[in-house]
């Protein structure tokens, strides 16, 4: 079985990504896009996405 990486190593990483946006680091690491979000513009999708998260943690 392998071992998992040291506390160092990750300390390490992170004095390397301070700084670097969030949703940078997220599509490096996924190739997935992260799409910003207005609170007030996205507000309506935003109320949809959290009714569907509540319920399907209720759900399970």
């Amino acid at each position: 079985m392998n071992e998992l990486p040291s506390k160092e190593f990750f300390a390490t990483i992170m004095k390397r990504i301070r700084g670097v946006p969030f949703s940078y680091v997220i599509e490096m690491t996924t190739g997935c896009k992260v799409i910003p979000i207005d609170e007030e513009r996205d507000k309506e999708v935003l109320d949809e996405i959290y009714e569907k998260a509540i319920s399907v943690v209720e759900d399970s």
